[in-house]
This record gives C-alpha cells, structure tokens and sequence, in this order.
C-alpha cells in the first residue's frame, strides 16, 4: 500500500477539488459566526439538523476586492446580511489549500434569499404565537390616561436613548415625568436574552410604572431583525403594562413593534406621544372645567331666575294676605266700633236703671215714704228679739231721731218710752 506525505496527500485533494469544482456554485447555510478584519468578511457555515445539530461546518471569506464589487449590487451592508443566526444562500468558490485546508470563496450573496429566509422566520414566530393565543395580547393592556412612571429599557449609550431623554424632559408644557432605565443590548445576538430579562426586572416593581418603552438608537434595517424575536414577542404580550416601541425601521416593523401596544418609527416619536398624551388629558380637563363652569353658570341663572320668580309670587302672597288682613283689621276694628258702642249704650241703660234702683233703696227716700229705721248698739234692728232690754234704741226718720228705752209692761211684752 502506497504511502503519501500529508502535503501530497492535500495536493492530491487540491486537484481533484479544483477537476470537480472549477465552476462557481451556490451553497445555503446558517452563518455560525461573522467577523470583519482589514475589510475582509470571514464566515463560519454550518448545516443543522432538525434537532440543531450541526450535520456539516465550512469557513468561507469574502475578500475585500471581492465585497467591493457586491456591495453597489445590495440594499444593505453586506455585513448586514452575514449576520450570525441568518440564513444565506452564496455563490462560492471551492477552495482547497494545502496548508490552511478548504475554504469557500464568496462570489456573491443572494440578498432575496436571505430576505426570504428572515420573512420565513418572522412568520413562523407570529404563527407560534398565535397558537399559544399570544400574538398581539398587549394591545388589550389597560392603559392609564396619562403615562408619567415610564420603565426604559435601552442601552445606556444609545444615541436613541438620550434623544428620547431630551425630548422627554424638555418639553416646552413644562410636563413632569418618571423614567427609570433597565440596560439591554440593542443589537446582537444578546439582544433577545437581555430585553427579555428587562422586562422581568420591571415586573418585578409592576406597580411603580405606568407603561414600559422599548427604544433603540438608529441601525441599520439588519439590526431590526434582532427583534423578530420570539422571547421578547412572548414577553411583551404576557406584560399587563402598555408597552410602546420605539425600534421600528421607516419602512418595516419587527414582531416586537407589532405586539407591543403602540409602536413608533423613533425614541423622539414615542416622546412626543407621552407628551401628546399629557397635553390630551390637560385639554379634556380643561374642557370639562369649562363645561362645569358653563353648566354651573347656567344652573345659577336658572336657579335666580327660580329665586327671582319665587321671590315675586311671595311678595305678590305676602302684600295680597297683608292686605285682606288690613281689610279684616278695619272690619273688626269697625265691628269693635259698632259692638263697643251698642255695649255702652247697653251698659249706660244698665248703670240708669242701677242708678234708678239704687235711688228706690235710698234709705233717705225710703224714710220719705213713711218708714223708719231702728238702731241700737250701731245695729240695724229687725225682729223685736234683736233688742236688747237696757240698750237705748235709736228710730230714725225722715226729719229726725227719735231716742227710747224699752219698758216692761203688763202684757210681759216690750214696749218702749
């Protein structure tokens, strides 16, 4: 059996590489890892089964003379598309060296596959959640009608970050607000595991927030598709607080923008809305205080007219009964009149006729007439057994008074001299 060095042994393989594959070919695989060193793009490729594991692995490079020529041919940066977890579909060149072993020389990128494969994916996620009755849940959130305690996750450093910043706190009403941030990656592979850990921190202080805004900074359209992400899409529609994104492209939403409550193409988007949504509520207010006055103004007026009316029908009650109470004055006054009258003259006939019989009991004129009084002791004597013996006895007369004693006589009865 022949014996071969490892280099000739390479060779051999050089060559029958080169007889087999002297044509350019195109090949589809997930990029394992991505990384740019002096403009050239070196890739990791991998195959993976049904349950992830890698049925085959290759490196490929796209050198710079190479990206130079592709990349007026793309919408995007190809490094865009060469991102670690996409799908790509490339025309390659078989190499086989010696020493560094085989490699896949790019040609070209197939953008539309790769496209294709990232619309696939985003798909496949919005059915997942739909069958889990997921899909678009936050939209149901209970919103408050002013958003004050805002929950950020962004990264610190996001020049997205610091315009919604600036937005927010410089609002010309003067409208006052609450931020507090949770870090996250905005971009990469992380981005997913981190937004997601966010929101578990802030649920963790739920009732310290009224809603929660996902914001990035400016990206290209790629960075986008780090939130055509299942966890985070999962995340958002579980949470009970309104959660607004600020994420999107000009022209695409990600799965995140679609589920959250209300999405905005930028951070300063989101802003303007949180101060639309205070300067909204303020106006309402206003309107209604104004509404309260008028209502209260008219109740007013209608309640002085009601005075005013009242005020006229008692008036118009009390002069009517102060009248017919005069009319009654003077009428019992008039029958006092008539009724003292008619008893004076009653009670000046009743004094004449007294008067009359008080003259006809004159003792004066009773002597007149013949009779006469007896006295003794000062006491007006009427039966003969009123007087006493030895008494003197005093008549009295019309003209005078005629003294006496009793005497006994001879009959035993009493006479007097």
């Amino acid at each position: 059996m022949e014996t071969l060095s490892l280099y000739r042994l390479h060779q051999y393989i050089s060559r029958v590489i080169a007889l087999n594959f002297d044509d350019s070919l195109y090949v589809t695989a997930e990029i394992l890892q991505a990384r740019k060193v002096r403009g050239h793009i070196y890739l990791e490729l991998a195959e993976k089964g049904s349950d992830e594991d890698i049925l085959a692995q290759a490196s490929a490079v796209l050198w710079k003379t190479q990206l130079a020529l592709i990349t007026p041919k793309l919408s995007q940066d190809p490094i865009d598309i060469l991102r670690e977890g996409h799908e790509v579909r490339l025309k390659v060149n078989v190499d086989f060296h010696p020493r560094y072993g085989l490699k896949l020389i790019v040609q070209e990128i197939d953008e539309a596959y790769s496209e294709g494969k990232l619309l696939q994916k985003k798909q496949a996620i919005i059915q997942r959640l739909m069958q889990e009755s997921l899909w678009q849940r936050n939209r149901q959130a209970a919103a408050p009608l002013v958003f004050q305690n805002i929950a950020i996750i962004s990264s610190k450093t996001a020049a997205g970050y610091s315009d919604f910043m600036d937005q927010l706190y410089t609002n010309e009403p003067g409208y006052q607000f609450k931020t507090v941030l949770f870090p996250a990656s905005m971009q990469g592979e992380m981005t997913g595991p981190e937004v997601t850990l966010a929101m578990e921190n802030i649920l963790m202080d739920r009732f310290s927030f009224d809603c929660i805004v996902l914001i990035r900074g400016g990206g290209a359209k790629a960075d986008l598709h780090d939130f055509d992400h299942y966890g985070i899409a999962k995340a958002i529609s579980l949470c009970p607080l309104p959660v607004l994104s600020g994420i999107g492209h000009q022209t695409d939403e990600s799965i995140a923008d679609l589920s959250a409550f209300l999405s905005f193409k930028t951070p300063t988007a989101v802003a303007e809305f949180l101060i639309y949504r205070m300067l909204e509520f303020e106006s309402r207010l206003q309107d209604i205080h104004l509404k309260i006055n008028q209502e209260a103004g008219r109740i007013s007026q209608q309640e002085t007219l009601m005075l005013q009316s009242s005020y006229q029908k008692i008036r118009m009650t009390a002069l009517q009964s102060l009248a017919q109470h005069q009319h009654d004055l003077q009428r019992t006054q008039q029958n006092l009149r008539t009724s003292s009258t008619s008893l004076v003259h009653t009670a000046q006939e009743e004094i004449i006729q007294l008067e009359s019989k008080i003259d006809q009991s004159d003792p004066e004129v009773i002597l007149k007439r013949g009779f006469s009084i007896t006295i003794q002791n000062n006491r007006l004597i009427r039966q003969m057994e009123d007087l006493h013996p030895m008494a003197e006895i005093s008549t009295v007369l019309s003209d005078g008074v005629i003294k006496s004693k009793m005497v006994p006589s001879d009959s035993d009865r009493v006479s007097t001299k």
